[in-house]
């Protein structure tokens, strides 16, 4: 892959992402879908084609969805130490894109599964469940499962916040 062709691609993949999440036609609920199914989707053809602009463009948005939905997952005046861990891990790793503070994100996220791109099946019955294309199991099922215990328009508010505020509008 050239880099010409890696930034097209990286390209088409944020423009996508932003109509997903930024479409006030679309109700919550299928944006959502399709943000994971997006996402999955771009992540697995990013490994393989070692497409590292767009497998970074990926582990931002997954960044980005766990410090926007981190503080609705938690009951107002109580704590959660996994979760609470797993947004911190995930603002490190967008202070300071590395290896090293991807690896701690996802051990975070593991440890408050089903939070987070982590360990364990995050495939979402909707996409078609586990080992289905785009179903999330490369961890972007996490924002599904979020979405369904907070309510999807409050998830998609979120996440178009926290976009907003780091220019991905």
């Amino acid at each position: 892959m050239t880099a010409a062709s890696t930034a097209a691609s990286a390209g088409a993949l944020r423009a996508e992402l932003r109509d997903i999440v930024f479409d006030d036609a679309r109700p919550a609920r299928d944006a959502l879908l399709a943000l994971v199914r997006c996402l999955d989707l771009a992540i697995e053809d990013a490994v393989r084609a070692d497409d590292a602009e767009v497998e970074a463009l990926v582990c931002a948005m997954l960044a980005h969805a766990a410090v926007a939905l981190a503080p609705l997952m938690i009951p107002a005046g109580q704590a959660h130490p996994p979760i609470e861990r797993t947004a911190r891990a995930a603002a490190g790793y967008l202070a300071s894109p590395g290896e090293d503070r991807w690896d701690a994100f996802v051990a975070a996220a593991t440890s408050s599964y089903p939070f987070g791109p982590g360990d364990g099946c995050l495939a979402v019955a909707e996409l078609g469940g586990h080992g289905a294309p785009g179903a999330g199991d490369h961890g972007a099922g996490f924002v599904w499962i979020a979405a369904a215990q907070i309510g999807a328009d409050r998830a998609r508010d979120a996440l178009r916040a926290e976009l907003q505020d780091h220019g991905a509008r």
